[in-house]
């Protein structure tokens, strides 16, 4: 095993082609010290943060391809069965390391992790402490999370903290250390996972429906017993033929489109949601989104990303919209302002989920395809923690097999008959099925 400052990370490598996104990923098993995609702005950009670049040089020939897959125990048997449900890329192990304690160069000052763990649970808490080696002169020290303010201290008497009711994801601690008015700073990060379990949920097939073959599905919604679909312009995986980005009414149980608005050729359109009688509808790279009238699909509005990420999943609780970006984030965002409300991070109880893609709020939890498998995951919106599985990949056999069958990308749930119907990319039909 390869080891930096006693830990390892897996980083996920998203490597683009042809301005597309990929079907499968390369995993690269680094070293803690390269820093995450994830901590750019954008979702899915190739390249790393910026970081001390000395111990990236020290490992880049330290590469090997590795795939993680998921299982979750059934706690219900005295045998514990495995399930293999997820096929997820997983950043794991971060850190208490190399960018976990970074130890000022002025001072000498560090944070004290002889005792911290790596992952904890919201239940739990920890206590913050400095060292000071070379008893470096101090006036105060502040410390945050997050950028939150903690306390302030006139000594190096360790701080309680407890992790209760904090997002999900990545604590990042930090001190500044005063002294006649001049400010040094000293960070460490550890991670924040869920405490529930995940539950294995089956499902039942009660119709299978004609869809449009030639439909690269990125968003599916029904609008009383219209079905709203929007499309992208992705290749297909097999003859490289581009679809055509669009926004369709279309009659389900026919597959009939029954109307239908093409985007240009530079837009990828993306997610799409109904919500006060509006489509809105996501792009991919455009950092763009359009509103339009649900019933003539005229566009009503072109909007602006509230900051400088890609478009994905789309979807609403009656209030406020629902936008993924790719990465393990959800944002909420005002339908009429279209600033950021709120977010939260995905996690299960040992990692957090990354590309998070197509998603169906329903009954106060958000239904999100996970890009690249045919498992969708059930989130608590409150929290971001995964509280349940469902493994679709069965269903893809079930379709025509041809060159350009690309991965499941749509959930959509009907409120008459209380059932999901899920498609995918290309794929030449569509299932209603009812969740066990």
């Amino acid at each position: 095993m390869l080891k930096c400052c006693g830990l390892l990370c897996f980083l996920k490598c998203v490597e683009t082609k042809n301005g597309k996104r990929p079907t499968s990923h390369r995993y690269n098993l680094i070293p803690c010290c390269v820093p995450a995609l994830e901590e750019s702005e954008g979702a899915g950009r190739v390249g790393l943060a910026a970081a001390n670049i000395q111990p990236i040089l020290n490992f880049t020939n330290l590469i090997v391809q590795i795939k993680y897959t998921l299982y979750i125990a059934d706690i219900n048997s005295n045998v514990m069965n495995k399930y293999n449900i997820l096929t997820f890329s997983i950043l794991a192990g971060l850190l208490i390391g190399c960018k976990g304690n970074e130890k000022n160069e002025e001072n000498n000052f560090s944070f004290d992790s002889k005792n911290l763990k790596q992952v904890y649970l919201p239940n739990e808490s920890i206590e913050i402490k400095l060292l000071n080696p070379d008893n470096s002169a101090f006036d105060s020290i502040v410390y945050l999370n997050n950028d939150q303010r903690i306390q302030s201290a006139k000594d190096l008497s360790a701080v309680p903290y407890s992790f209760l009711n904090n997002k999900l994801g990545y604590q990042n601690f930090k001190a500044l250390i005063y002294d006649h008015g001049k400010a040094n700073e000293v960070n460490m990060r550890v991670e924040l996972v869920t405490d529930v379990q995940p539950e294995i949920k089956t499902f039942t097939i009660l119709n299978t429906y004609p869809h449009d073959q030639k439909a690269y599905t990125q968003g599916l919604e029904f609008y009383g017993e219209i079905m709203i679909e929007s499309t992208g312009n992705g290749e297909g995986v097999g003859t490289g033929t581009k679809g055509k980005s669009s926004i369709r009414h279309v009659n389900y149980k026919t597959g009939e489109v029954l109307k239908k608005v093409e985007l240009t050729d530079d837009v990828f359109g993306e997610g799409a949601t109904v919500l006060n009688d509006k489509i809105y509808q996501l792009t991919w790279l455009n950092l763009e989104g359009y509103v339009y009238d649900v019933k003539t699909l005229e566009r009503l509005k072109t909007f602006p990303y509230f900051k400088k990420i890609q478009g994905w999943g789309l979807t609403n609780d009656g209030t406020n919209l629902l936008m993924s970006d790719g990465t393990e984030k959800i944002y909420f965002m005002n339908p009429e302002t279209f600033k950021e409300v709120d977010y939260i991070n995905v996690y299960t109880n040992s990692s957090k989920i990354p590309a998070i893609n197509e998603m169906e709020y329903v009954d106060g939890k958000v239904y999100a395809n996970i890009y690249t498998t045919d498992s969708v995951a059930i989130i608590n919106p409150k929290t971001g923690a995964v509280e349940g599985v469902i493994d679709f990949s069965s269903l893809k056999s079930k379709v025509s097999q041809h060159p350009d069958l690309d991965v499941l990308n749509g959930i959509a749930y009907n409120k008459k008959t209380g059932t999901f119907f899920i498609t995918g990319k290309n794929w030449d039909k569509m299932f209603e099925v009812k969740i066990n």
